[in-house]
């Protein structure tokens, strides 16, 4: 029987970005911003930013008249893309089958993997049984694994055995 567990990945975007440029620092609230119609929106936004009340698709200048210190950064949607992309190529190591799930997602066949990546990023991981089409049934369903910023703490929770 398969197992499937999709990753998903609310900061992918900004997580790149600071991947490439090294900038802005950890501690400080990021969103990027992109075109949608006529005006500008935050497309991503990071988990500092997101715990001062900056939602996805929020207008930018109203982002920055909530939060003052919020670094802004220009959304790269094909760039995010590929990064995705590379990064199911990569996750071929623990998995026969991996797969991009844009904008934010991946999936994972994990039948018969021994050990599961440990990444370091803001991630959350579900495991289910098979795969479905419908990822919100997929994820109300089943096991959901959460972590911020390094999932490797599941190590001393009580879901630890589910993070092996």
């Amino acid at each position: 029987m398969p197992r499937v567990v999709s990753v998903f990945l609310p900061t992918w975007p900004t997580d790149c970005w600071r991947r490439k440029r090294g900038s802005p620092p950890p501690e400080a609230p990021f969103a990027m911003v992109g075109p949608e119609g006529n005006r500008n929106v935050v497309t991503a936004a990071d988990l500092s930013a997101r715990s001062l009340g900056i939602r996805i698709g929020m207008p930018a200048t109203q982002a920055q008249a909530l939060v003052a210190e919020l670094v802004i950064g220009e959304a790269d949607p094909e760039g995010d893309r590929a990064s995705l992309d590379r990064l199911a190529v990569w996750a071929l190591r623990y998995s026969p089958v991996a797969a991009a799930d844009p904008p934010d997602g991946l999936v994972l066949d994990t039948t018969g993997a021994r050990r599961s990546p440990r990444f370091r990023l803001s991630s959350s991981a579900c495991l289910d049984w098979t795969p479905s089409s419908d990822h919100s049934q997929t994820w109300e369903e089943s096991i959901l694994i959460r972590s911020s910023v390094n999932p490797s703490a599941l190590r001393t929770s009580r879901m630890a055995p589910l993070a092996r």
